[in-house]
């Protein structure tokens, strides 16, 4: 079909190239010849020949996936080497300012009940005899 005068052809790059877009997007022809405006104001130029160049979509979205890698690793780094020193420090786990928590001796560990205070160890004894006056 024919394309009248001042008629308008948007233009697309081929689908294989899905990442690309048109230097024009627009095109008008004049008298069989096609024009495009750089400009809304500016002067019509002649179509020559359609660039397809990568769009700025996929420069977007390039940057937004390094930009998540590159979050994912500075995450998951530290998180790697924190579980891997806690492999070599034992069940103790790390309290606030990296020290180990104060460790007990196990329950089964003590045999004997601890000796009463002196208060009481007092009381229980009995008193030493009284020496015979003469």
């Amino acid at each position: 079909w024919l394309m009248g005068h001042q008629g308008t052809c948007t233009v697309k790059c081929p689908l294989e190239k899905w990442y690309q877009a048109s230097a024009v997007a627009e095109m008008e022809c004049h008298h069989g010849i096609w024009w495009y405006r750089p400009t809304t104001d500016g002067d019509p130029e002649e179509v020559i020949e359609i660039n397809c160049t990568t769009s700025s979509f996929v420069y977007c979205m390039t940057a937004i996936a390094v930009l998540l890698l590159i979050g994912w690793i500075v995450v998951k780094e530290p998180c790697k080497r924190r579980s891997d020193n806690h492999k070599h420090e034992g069940p103790a786990t790390a309290h606030a300012g990296g020290e180990a928590p104060p460790s007990s001796p196990p329950a089964a560990a003590t045999s004997s009940p601890p000796p009463p205070p002196a208060a009481e160890a007092s009381a229980t004894t009995t008193p030493p005899a009284a020496a015979p006056t003469s």
